[in-house]
């Protein structure tokens, strides 16, 4: 029936099929011709068949090694974000215990509330630069600030200049999504 011939196509909801071809008219067409025309055919029995009869696309195994460096490398390089975005979950207890500091909770609680705000807006950005420039050089490029910042964000003494800096990484890390995102689609 027309619709399990819906069903098994994915076709949307509403779509109006064309009726089939009488059988009398079958005798001239070729078989690939006749499925056409008879969507039961070529949606129950031809997605198999069709399947079988499809090229398989062949790559090189260049294309595949290099593919799969890419995608490692991806994975690698998010990752490195993932590790610069968390870095102040581990060095919170230790700025709070650091009497030099003189920091509290509260302090802490500001600056963990800056990074995501930051790290939102900035994916809006960022997709927009990962659209218009290359998304490599921005991944490189953002994890190396990224890492920058951490590295300066060491160096504070301040509430002023850790809310400054960790604003600035979670500005960063919002183009390491878009980018990975950019890389994995157009390969």
């Amino acid at each position: 029936s027309w619709n399990g011939c819906n069903v098994l196509c994915r076709r949307l909801p509403g779509v109006v099929l064309p009726e089939p071809l009488p059988q009398q008219q079958w005798p001239e067409l070729s078989e690939q011709q006749q499925q056409q025309h008879h969507p039961d055919v070529s949606c129950a029995a031809g997605g198999a068949a069709a399947a079988a009869d499809a090229p398989t696309p062949a790559y090189s195994a260049d294309f595949i090694r290099r593919r799969l460096v890419v995608f490692v490398s991806i994975v690698i390089g998010y990752s490195c974000y993932y590790l610069t975005r968390n870095s102040l979950t581990y060095t919170a207890p230790v700025m709070v215990a650091d009497p030099k500091l003189a920091m509290d909770i509260t302090q802490i609680g500001a600056m963990t509330s800056i990074f995501p705000i930051a790290y939102g807006m900035s994916k809006f950005v960022s997709g927009v630069l990962g659209a218009r420039f290359s998304p490599s050089v921005l991944l490189a490029g953002g994890l190396m600030a990224t890492a920058l910042i951490n590295i300066a964000f060491g160096f504070g003494t301040s509430l002023t200049w850790f809310c400054f800096f960790w604003a600035l990484n979670g500005t960063l890390q919002g183009v390491g999504g878009p980018c990975c995102a950019r890389i994995l689609t157009t390969w």
